[in-house]
């Protein structure tokens, strides 16, 4: 599997089971299990910057219009669904380019949604391959922003410490798998000054009856992505 992110590089990953049986998962599908889940929000959020906003069979989204939700609930939705909910309108980025210099105001797709579609859809996902089920809770360290602002800020550097929580309660089944398991735990969000992202796990989580003990995904932006369309 095509391992680009979304405006990111991946830096590193731990991943510790401290209980192990039969079912359990090898840790390169506990891994792909958490991108499965990383991708598929991220484009519900990035997904929030266009007008009108991306909607995606099977997934529900809490927060003001355009704004960082409060939370996200997944119902049978199929990656490929949510992924291609920001696809670019007709003409791709060149019909984007387009309507910019025509009318900006009426460019629904954005450089954000484009890179973020873009490396989504390089990752190589198939139909069927992750359905998720189930809800992502947030919470935010500081007062509530919209998606873009957010994202400028981060590329500006102007966010430093923690960002923010995620509790995730969320079934994951598909192809990739060949069954279901339910994933939960609370993930911390924070950038420091280098414009690095870490998504940690200081509670471990855990996928059905193994636990993972805490750990971090550590995440470095990818400014050219966004300079590259």
């Amino acid at each position: 599997m095509n391992k680009k992110r979304v405006f990111i590089t991946i830096i590193a990953i731990c991943l510790v089971a401290s209980t192990v049986n039969s079912a359990s998962l090898q840790v390169q599908q506990v891994s792909d299990c958490l991108w499965a889940l990383i991708d598929s929000s991220s484009a519900v959020i990035i997904g929030r910057t266009l007008s009108p906003m991306a909607k995606a069979d099977g997934v529900e989204v809490l927060g003001k219009d355009g704004m960082l939700p409060s939370s996200i609930s997944f119902s049978d939705a199929d990656i490929v669904d949510i992924v291609q909910s920001i696809a670019p309108e007709a003409g791709g980025v060149a019909g984007f380019l387009s309507k910019l210099l025509s009318n900006p105001r009426k460019a629904r797709d954005n450089s954000y949604s484009l890179v973020t579609y873009r490396a989504l859809s390089a990752r190589g996902y198939l139909e069927g391959s992750y359905v998720l089920d189930g809800q992502l809770k947030f919470s935010y360290s500081r007062q509530s922003a919209s998606v873009s602002q957010f994202i400028s800020d981060a590329f500006a550097a102007r966010i430093s410490g923690t960002i923010g929580s995620v509790t995730a309660d969320v079934r994951i089944s598909g192809n990739e798998i060949g069954r279901e398991i339910r994933l939960k735990g609370l993930f911390v969000i924070r950038m420091d000054d280098l414009k690095s992202i870490e998504i940690a796990y200081p509670e471990g989580f855990s996928i059905d009856n193994t636990k993972y003990e805490s750990g971090v995904i550590k995440l470095g932006i990818d400014e050219s992505a966004i300079g590259g369309i």
